[in-house]
């Protein structure tokens, strides 16, 4: 595709970062008062001279971010962020292992984290990212363990004292392991659950 109707394809820069929120308005005003001052540059040189963006930004929104709408294959989020420099490798694993952990979307924990604005996540998911798959919950060892001592209505005492030790500090529990570890234990008490060594 030639860089013509690549350019008609997509806004100019300043709408797509007022869109993105990347910039206010009346930071694009400036910069485009600054541009009659200083003709050789170009806006988004002066944003970045500004310290209001930093040019790899720019420069994805004007060569990447046109060949990729006009393209079938979409990006994860976290891949569009780190092409237009908005979020670092280090910055990508920290909230993909929260992600894992908290089984929340990337882009909410972006929001969480105070690294970009709603409405910037929501301009890269919307424009140029792969639809969402249902996040598949992956049972724990615990809740496999508890499901089989609630099926078997055997514990063992090693079991007994896990359980135990678990229920006492279920901070890093989600509620299905501590409604399950709870079930065990009123089960043992009306003694429907028996303890083998």
């Amino acid at each position: 595709m030639n860089i013509t109707k690549q350019k008609r394809l997509t806004p100019p820069l300043g709408r797509l970062l007022c869109e993105a929120d990347l910039i206010s308005v009346s930071h694009l005003e400036v910069a485009l008062r600054d541009q009659k001052d200083y003709s050789d540059l170009r806006l988004g040189e002066i944003l970045t001279l500004r310290g209001w963006l930093k040019a790899k930004t720019v420069s994805f929104l004007i060569h990447e971010y046109p060949e990729l709408l006009a393209q079938d294959r979409k990006l994860l989020i976290g891949e569009c962020l780190s092409k237009a420099g908005l979020l670092t490798e280090e910055q990508i694993e920290e909230l993909l292992i929260e992600q894992k952990w908290r089984e929340a979307r990337f882009g909410k924990l972006v929001v969480q984290y105070g690294w970009l604005k709603p409405k910037t996540v929501d301009f890269f998911a919307n424009s140029l990212t792969q639809p969402v798959k249902p996040v598949e919950k992956v049972k724990s060892d615990l809740l496999k363990e508890i499901e089989a001592v609630l099926k078997s209505c055997q514990l063992n005492r090693k079991q007994c004292y896990i359980f135990k030790d678990f229920l006492g500090n279920h901070r890093d529990l989600d509620t299905e392991e501590v409604a399950g570890l709870r079930k065990i234990q009123d089960h043992l008490t009306q003694g429907r659950i028996t303890i083998v060594d």
